[in-house]
């Protein structure tokens, strides 16, 4: 599945400069931020910098945490994809915007994103990593073992102290 990758709702593309914009709306809810593990504050100047970061890794990788677009109005709702962790392992990251919240975008883009993993990029192992107090993504990935992810552990997250899950998928081909 190349890139763009499409599902039956949402377009995931590699991020473009001006995806900003967007991308500093999103990321100025706090309710949207509460749990994303460093608890920094995303200022406009910490966006552009993570999206350029986000095109060389793609670039570098060949993937990326991508743009997540509605495909019936191309609205841009999110990220979704693989950010290299400081190990190196793929780790998948996904951020939507707080209006599309509890609509089943979260499950899409990240089903979308673990086939093309499996598929195209043939990647061996990735992760997921989320606060324990992220209720939500808790039920996301024990609800949905076809995703194929194994709880792995529990820790103490350096940069912010929050309880933290993290969950590995060794990924195997024919599953996928």
């Amino acid at each position: 599945m190349p890139l763009p990758l499409r599902t039956s709702r949402l377009l995931l593309r590699a991020p473009l400069l001006s995806d900003v914009d967007a991308f500093l709306a999103i990321y100025a809810d706090h309710e949207t931020l509460r749990h994303i593990g460093t608890h920094a504050r995303w200022t406009g100047d910490l966006v552009r910098r993570r999206n350029e970061q986000g095109i060389r890794v793609l670039e570098d990788r060949g993937y990326t945490v991508y743009t997540v677009e509605r495909r019936s109005d191309e609205a841009i709702i999110g990220q979704c994809g693989l950010w290299p962790a400081d190990d190196g392992t793929p780790e998948l990251a996904c951020v939507l915007s707080r209006e599309v919240w509890g609509r089943g975008y979260g499950l899409e883009a990240i089903r979308a994103v673990v086939r093309h993993a499996c598929g195209e990029l043939g990647l061996a192992r990735m992760t997921v990593r989320f606060e324990v107090a992220n209720t939500a993504m808790a039920k996301l990935w024990e609800n949905h073992p076809e995703l194929g992810f194994t709880f792995s552990q529990e820790y103490v997250c350096e940069r912010s102290g929050q309880r933290m899950r993290q969950y590995t998928r060794l990924l195997d081909l024919k599953r996928s």
